[in-house]
């Protein structure tokens, strides 16, 4: 079950706009990089419970090629 969050405080955040999900101890920052903070402020932003990778495929979210690539 996701549920919407507002700023970092777990492991895999999805981001519903193109539901991909994203590890965040392995996110890459920049311009290039995998864009969490425009997700946050977007207000695109969902976590799941339990945080989980396998949780998020569950959800229909397909991994971020750039942090779990």
């Amino acid at each position: 079950m996701s549920y919407v969050i507002t700023e970092r405080g777990i492991r895999f955040l999805g981001d519903t706009g193109n539901m991909i999900f994203h590890d965040l101890l392995y996110e890459e920052e920049g311009p290039d990089g995998c864009g969490v903070d425009l997700v946050l402020e977007g207000g695109h932003a969902v976590g799941f419970f339990p945080d989980k990778r396998e949780q998020a495929r569950m959800e229909g979210f397909d991994p971020c090629p750039k942090c779990m690539g």
